[in-house]
């Protein structure tokens, strides 16, 4: 919605305020197409490529070598019956390669959206409502690329652990819209390049068919200005999993994030539980899952997964997430080694 001219002084005023917000960005659920086939309960999982991501430590439990690349997309739309509904556009990709110690990965996450959020925080101190029909909501757009190692180390009897360190060049930008395709012109937006250090930490204990697991995302929280007095960070995210080998061929697991991660939509705590399931030979798996958010609406989600071996070593795969209106909506592919 464009601004009207008779633009008042408060909306300019609250203009100004909104240009001079912080905010933060890019959700967990980004990158893994056998994860998020499991509805994102992958911690205590994490035995292929996609460790580096998950749960670095995973690579010391996992095949002696994998690799992977593979794409995906996650649209999330919050009505929250606003004006102006917010919307996020994620797209993430991953390529990625781990022997039991040492992995090498290089993955991107384009997170673009519109945020009713800030714009209802500032309504609480005005005493003109009317405001909301004079200034839409900030867009913003982050996208970051990641490059980097994972080293694990086993430090007792079924104890691992490992740190991700990477190199993270961020495009970040923001402004207000000057239409009503919010997200169109988030995923336009020119930004600001710069680049961080990160690192990721992680733990995972494997006690017989039980593995346990825990991991620190973005630990340095680095942040990337826009070109205003904007900034986008990555939020420091810790999520706790489990898993238990039902039999061979069928492992079930169960997530739960420790933090919550503020996104253009509002604020992201998951829980997570899937299955995953897998003939004689490995040439077919199947997976399924549910997620559903802790921190206001529980917005639920149900997932679904499937590899197709194309030989031994090498898997076509791919992950699709429905809910409701107002919950993720998300599909990937990908193809898989491992020996």
């Amino acid at each position: 919605m464009p601004l009207p001219r008779c633009f008042p002084p408060i909306g300019l005023a609250l203009l100004l305020t909104l240009t001079a917000t912080p905010a933060s960005a890019q959700v967990f659920e980004a990158v893994g197409v056998r994860a998020l086939g499991m509805g994102g309960a992958f911690v205590a999982v994490a035995d292929d490529a996609t460790a580096v991501y998950w749960n670095p430590a995973g690579m010391a439990t996992g095949q002696l070598a994998g690799a992977s690349v593979e794409m995906g997309w996650l649209d999330i739309d919050v009505d929250e019956r606003s004006v102006y509904p917010a919307q996020r556009r994620v797209g993430g990709s991953f390529y990625g390669f781990n022997v039991p110690v040492i992995g090498l990965f290089y993955y991107g996450v384009d997170e673009a959206g519109v945020s009713t959020r800030e714009l209802r925080d500032r309504l609480r101190t005005t005493d003109d409502p009317r405001i909301a029909l004079y200034v839409p909501p900030p867009i913003a757009r982050l996208h970051t690329t990641h490059l980097g190692v994972a080293l694990a180390q086993t430090v007792g009897p079924g104890v691992h652990v490992a740190g991700a360190f990477k190199w993270v060049r961020g495009e970040a930008g923001s402004a207000l819209p000057i239409g009503q395709d919010f997200v169109d012109e988030a995923e336009d937006l020119d930004g600001r390049t710069s680049s961080a250090f990160d690192v990721d930490l992680g733990v995972m204990v494997a006690l017989g068919r039980v593995r346990l697991g825990v991991v620190g995302r973005n630990l340095l929280e680095p942040e990337f200005e826009t070109g205003g007095e904007v900034a986008l960070s990555l939020e420091r995210q810790v999520r706790a999993g489990a898993s238990v080998a039902v039999t061979p061929l069928i492992t079930a697991a169960l997530d739960a994030d420790l933090t919550t991660t503020t996104v253009h939509t509002g604020r992201r705590r998951a829980v997570a539980g899937g299955l995953e399931a897998w003939l004689p030979g490995r040439r077919l798996g199947v997976r399924g899952g549910v997620r559903a958010q802790t921190e206001g609406d529980a917005r639920p989600a149900g997932t679904a997964g499937l590899s197709l071996g194309l030989t031994s070593s090498f898997w076509l795969e791919g992950y699709l997430v429905r809910g409701g209106d107002e919950a993720d909506k998300a599909w990937g592919i990908g193809l898989r080694g491992g020996w």
